[in-house]
């Protein structure tokens, strides 16, 4: 059930990341096509999307290659760095972030929870101070998909599917 819930995000995620990233090209349009920093920018937002979306449809269906897919799209979403030299975040589906915030006159941790899919990637800020952080429901994703993918691939090597909901109980598969 919870690895349904994970895909149900993931595919979401992955269908609201490449619209808002579809939003956003064609806003900087020609400029994009012009600078290869940004052509290389918006080819790895398009593809951690688009492992998101692919990723989401294979987990649902209990595919090895969902699990990486999505696995590799929140390891991508873990990091939360906003600085005055790089900028970077992304969230497909959802994000909760734990973060240490320094900006003159304020400096706090927080934690922020947001539904949907955005993204920042830039260079050379008119940021003063820094955030720096996780996104803590991206390495609840990640541990727990590791964890289950081990008993999946112990599990297949069977050949056998029903061996798959015999593992979580199994201690032969757990050592």
């Amino acid at each position: 059930m919870r690895i349904k819930l994970i895909a149900l995000l993931s595919f979401l995620g992955g269908i609201l990341g490449l619209k808002y990233w579809h939003t956003v090209v064609f806003k900087i349009g020609i400029i994009c096509l012009l600078n290869p920093m940004s052509i290389a920018i918006v080819t790895f937002v398009f593809t951690v999307y688009l492992l998101s979306l692919m990723g989401g449809i294979l987990l649902f269906k209990n595919k090895r290659l969902g699990y990486v897919f999505v696995m590799v799209s929140y390891v991508c979403q873990i990091p939360v760095i906003i600085t005055s030299a790089l900028n970077y975040h992304i969230t497909s589906g959802a994000k909760l972030w734990l973060t240490f915030i320094h900006m003159p006159f304020l400096t706090k941790i927080d934690m922020h929870f947001k539904l949907g899919s955005k993204f920042a990637f830039s260079f050379y800020n008119a940021f003063e101070g820094y955030i720096i952080g996780v996104n803590v429901l991206a390495i609840i994703i990640v541990s727990y998909l590791i964890k289950n993918f081990s008993i999946i691939k112990t599990a297949n090597n069977y050949g056998n599917e029903s061996v798959v909901k015999r593992a979580y109980s199994s201690r032969e598969f757990i050592k």
